[in-house]
């Protein structure tokens, strides 16, 4: 009688038999094949750091191991990612090492940015580490807690007159109308380095900056 292994045989999949998570000896795909998402593909850099993380979860709740995964991003780009395999997970992040796979990666001393992705509902969330590294060649840091969060709460402190501030995280209607909807009649305009906006009338706002917030 023949006896096939079963596993992963997809090379491209995370899980691939020359990975050290699959059965080097499969020969028969079983469908248990993973991959990352879309957003969290990346190059391979010969300049690499990493980041081992004691702990994740996403609101509270720890996340799901081998299907949920956590990314690093440089800006927008994604530089590293891997599925959580529970605590001490070790996430990869590359380097623009120079070559054109590479071009817009992180460089020493910047600091990397996190989100994490939840499978079960198929959406991506920012998470916030409990500790920042700057990103340099070669180094491996730990990371206490990752912790990813579906809704950002905070409050901004403002006095009489001009106020200069910045906002971390926005909500999905990022005009302007909704973003100061809260403050009523109190703030008569807002503007950055080109764009202003006036609110005419409570609600009405009228300018070049009505329609989103982001690049202030």
């Amino acid at each position: 009688m023949c006896i096939r292994d079963r596993g992963c045989t997809d090379p491209d999949a995370w899980n691939c038999p020359d990975c050290a998570t699959g059965n080097p000896d499969a020969t028969v795909d079983d469908g248990s094949c993973m991959y990352a998402p879309t957003e969290f593909e990346y190059n391979q850099s010969t300049m690499q750091a990493f980041y081992i993380l004691e702990e994740a979860n996403l609101d509270g709740s720890s996340l799901e191991e081998e299907v949920d995964w956590v990314g690093i991003f440089h800006g927008d780009i994604c530089i590293g990612s891997w599925p959580w395999e529970g605590p001490y997970t070790t996430v990869p992040s590359m380097g623009d090492d120079g070559s054109e796979w590479t071009d817009g990666y992180i460089t020493t001393g910047s600091l990397p940015t996190f989100k994490i992705y939840d499978n079960s509902e198929g959406e991506f969330y920012n998470a916030i580490p409990s500790e920042s590294y700057p990103w340099i060649n070669n180094e491996i840091f730990m990371v206490e807690l990752l912790e990813g969060l579906t809704l950002f709460t905070y409050t901004i402190n403002l006095h009489d007159g001009a106020n200069l501030i910045s906002f971390w995280a926005l909500p999905a209607d990022v005009s302007v109308a909704n973003v100061m909807s809260s403050l009523g009649e109190t703030v008569t305009g807002v503007l950055n380095e080109q764009n202003a906006a006036i609110q005419i009338h409570p609600g009405i706002w009228v300018g070049s900056l009505t329609l989103s917030l982001i690049h202030i």
